[in-house]
């Protein structure tokens, strides 16, 4: 059975101004009303976004994710564009880029670049395994292009776009390429806190073992300024990447030893954190801190703990009979000691 599509579209300001010109009050009612009752044929003439994906040819299961600058003419357009496809039965929503606003500004700019990079690939992640990708680049801020096509290249997503009154969509398929990143591996505590802050000079070279090791990842992935190092962009993208396909994982004593004994294990974990299988799987006669995870056509189950923004707590990997015993007694999963580890999936 082939997979859902999730579709991310950039929305820019041609719908406001095809219905409204340089009407200045940006109220994205007044323009739903305008173009709720149009022609479809008409629609397609004066909003590209709805033009192409038209053109996509879409069936209605398709995951539709919009996209706007913090401008009041793109987030009227965003808006009613996101409940046009809602009330046609699509399951769509709108995500505004916080810092992506008309400015000269040139470090108003990049904060506004680095937070559509990382909407673009939260978003692209959580549908992961789930769904087939698809980034539309036919509108929107030009300037996002070429982010939104590094970005696509390398979580592996269809790129497409209609240019200009085309009849036809020109569509990219996933690239088939695969970066080396073994530096996140080696150091992968050291990226962890650089996704999330600013780390000192001096730090980063004691970490890669000295400044000469410290420049041959300058300016490709990390970019110095005034004594701190941060990732760049397209840094931030590879790092991204490699966390998405090696998620972090804590792991109990009792689940170290037995992926240990068993490959088998390996790849029911995999799945689990895949998103395969059963989540929140009610227990009836359990008495613990932990959700249980199942797989329908096979004995596993897994006792886990979500914590916002922390890894996902990996307590127990039991087998039917042992799982049986296990919730017969009182647990307190929140108690054990975990250990980090990656696993590929």
């Amino acid at each position: 059975m082939p997979k859902p599509k999730l579709i991310i579209t950039n929305v820019g300001n041609t719908l406001w101004r095809k219905v409204f010109k340089t009407d200045p009050n940006h109220d994205s009612k007044r323009l739903w009303n305008e173009i709720k009752n149009k022609e479809l044929e008409e629609l397609c003439q004066i909003s590209p976004e709805i033009n192409s994906l038209t053109k996509f040819n879409l069936d209605g299961t398709e995951k539709l994710v919009f996209i706007t600058t913090n401008t009041s003419d793109s987030i009227a357009c965003g808006e009613a564009i996101t409940e046009y496809y809602q009330d046609l039965g699509f399951s769509a929503e709108k995500i505004i880029i916080e810092n992506l606003k008309n400015t000269k500004q040139k470090t108003e700019f990049e904060k506004g670049i680095s937070e559509y990079v990382d909407t673009l690939i939260n978003t692209i992640t959580k549908y992961t395994y789930s769904h087939d990708k698809y980034i539309n680049v036919t509108s929107g801020f030009r300037s996002l292009i070429p982010y939104a096509t590094i970005i696509g290249t390398v979580f592996k997503c269809h790129i497409f776009y209609l240019y200009e009154f085309s009849t036809y969509l020109k569509l990219l398929p996933p690239f088939p390429i695969d970066l080396n990143t073994e530096i996140f591996r080696e150091h992968d505590e050291f990226f962890q806190k650089l996704d999330n802050d600013l780390i000192e000079k001096e730090k980063a070279m004691k970490e890669f073992g000295g400044y000469e090791n410290l420049q041959k990842l300058i300016p490709e992935i990390l970019w110095e300024e005034d004594g701190m190092i941060y990732l760049t962009n397209f840094g931030r993208i590879l790092w991204r990447k490699f966390d998405s396909e090696n998620p972090l994982a804590l792991i109990s004593k009792d689940v170290e030893k037995a992926l240990n004994k068993s490959d088998e294990l390996r790849i029911f974990l995999r799945k689990f954190l895949r998103g395969e299988g059963e989540s929140d799987h009610h227990l009836h006669t359990y008495n613990g801190k932990a959700k249980c995870w199942k797989f329908p056509a096979e004995n596993w189950r897994i006792f886990y703990i979500e914590e916002p923004g922390q890894p996902i707590k990996v307590a127990q990997i039991l087998k039917h009979d042992d799982y049986e015993k296990y919730i017969k007694e009182p647990r307190d999963e929140t108690k054990l000691q975990y250990k980090p580890i990656r696993i590929k999936i």
